[in-house]
């Protein structure tokens, strides 16, 4: 009826770099989801950590220089060759 049913594997449903994607699924009614999708990934946690099965997490990687660079000019790229003959802007060539 209406109660939280026990959890279902599905499958798998990508292998990527960094793991593979396990479907399971949980019934129950409606108003009862987040907490049945909550209490289902908390036994998943649990039953890998037993396991001996490491989650990967995201992880950001940030480098920082020693010390900033004060007032020093940027380059910007440059798309012709130095070289290359300097044109007239538009309104000196109608002239």
């Amino acid at each position: 009826g209406r109660e939280i049913k026990s959890p279902c594997y599905l499958g798998v449903q990508g292998i990527e770099d960094g793991g593979i994607n396990l479907s399971f699924a949980v019934y129950c009614p409606g108003m009862y989801y987040v907490k049945a999708k909550r209490m289902m990934n908390r036994e998943l946690l649990l039953m890998c950590e037993r396991n001996g099965i490491r989650l990967g997490m995201p992880q950001i990687v940030v480098h920082e220089p020693a010390e900033l660079p004060v007032n020093e000019p940027v380059e910007t790229p440059v798309s012709e060759p130095a070289d290359a003959p300097v044109s007239e802007p538009a309104e000196t060539l109608k002239k």
